[in-house]
């Protein structure tokens, strides 16, 4: 099963300061901001990642979510 992320919505104080961190760590563009709401968008073909058995690290953004880290998976073979 394939799986596509579509919308991240986290609590925050400073939504422009979170919207623009999450927007380079994932290299999601910006697609709508207000004074309360900021919208971020994956770019086209975004590949879906399989994390069964893989090591991560817990990471916080910059007003204290966790977000985990993994290592990239090696490409499938055809």
């Amino acid at each position: 099963m394939d799986i596509r992320i579509q919308c991240i919505v986290v609590d925050a104080s400073d939504c422009e300061l979170l919207a623009r961190f999450w927007s380079s760590v994932l290299g999601w563009r910006i697609t709508y901001e207000s004074d309360a709401e900021w919208c971020l968008e994956p770019p086209e073909g975004d590949p879906a990642n399989d994390v069964a058995d893989v090591r991560w690290v817990v990471l916080a953004d910059p007003e204290g979510n966790e977000f985990c880290v993994l290592p990239p998976l090696p490409p499938e073979s055809d």
